[in-house]
C-alpha cells in the first residue's frame, strides 16, 4: 500500500456545493429556502459541465454516506433530489 494511501482518496471528490444543499441535522435536500438557493446554483453548476443525473446521484449518495445516513434515508433523499435535478440534467 502506497505511504500516503487513504481510504478517503478512494471515493469520489464531490463537488463543493453539495454539502450546501443539505440541512446541517436533518439531511434534507433542499428542505429550507437557503438549501433549495443553493440547490439551484449547483444545478447551473452541473449544467454548465454537462454533469449528467446519474454523477450528479452519486455524488448525493457519498454525501449522505459520509454523513452517517442509512440507506432508506439516502434513497429517499435521492428521490427528493431526483424531482429538482433530473428534469434538468441528461442521462
Amino acid at each position: 500500500m502506497p505511504q500516503n494511501y487513504s481510504l478517503r482518496e478512494c471515493r469520489m471528490k464531490l463537488d463543493k456545493e453539495v454539502s450546501g444543499c443539505f440541512g446541517d441535522k436533518d439531511l434534507v435536500f433542499a428542505g429550507q429556502p437557503l438549501n433549495e438557493g443553493r440547490a439551484f446554483g449547483w444545478l447551473n453548476s452541473l449544467r454548465k459541465r454537462e454533469i449528467g443525473w446519474q454523477a450528479a446521484s452519486t455524488q448525493i449518495a457519498e454525501y449522505l454516506k459520509s454523513r452517517n445516513a442509512s440507506d432508506a434515508r439516502i434513497k429517499e433523499q435521492l428521490d427528493r433530489a431526483s424531482k429538482y435535478l433530473r428534469p434538468w440534467l441528461r442521462d
